[in-house]
């Protein structure tokens, strides 16, 4: 089994799904400008998604249990003529289009007006130093 609760998930599985999506980040960075790999990463529905991930992440479990307590897997199941995938297909598209969608509203309607308060702190891109204790932080003036 590939649940998330079988042990050899647990000492192995996280491990390599870890190690294959840090594989893929460094594709990702050293990509040739223009190339296929650089293209397929910077495809329009992965900056989507980029864009509204920490939406999506921080409402998934809340609508996912929430569908869960609802709607449940066995009734939509008995209502797609008895088929569990037709079942599930459907639930998880749904759930799905639910994260998303309150992804976009939060985004939207709150998020977005707290990243315009980025125009009062200066940036300072750090150095191996770090920064010194002495310097002065000075909020940028526009």
């Amino acid at each position: 089994s590939f649940s998330y609760a079988h042990p050899s998930v647990h000492a192995v599985g996280f491990t390599i799904v870890a190690a294959g999506a840090a594989a893929l980040l460094v594709m990702a960075v050293n990509a040739a400008p223009g190339g296929p790999v650089a293209r397929a990463f910077g495809a329009g529905w992965l900056r989507f998604l980029g864009k509204y991930s920490y939406g999506i992440y921080v409402f998934h479990n809340v609508i996912h249990h929430a569908m869960f307590d609802h709607v449940p897997l066995r009734s939509l199941q008995d209502r797609l003529g008895g088929s569990f995938w037709a079942a599930y297909g459907l639930y998880l598209l749904v759930a799905t289009g639910l994260s998303i969608g309150l992804a976009l509203l939060s985004w939207h309607e709150y998020e977005k007006h707290f990243l315009k308060l980025k125009r009062f702190f200066e940036y300072r891109a750090p150095t191996l130093e770090g920064f010194r204790p002495d310097e002065p932080v000075s909020p940028v003036r526009t």
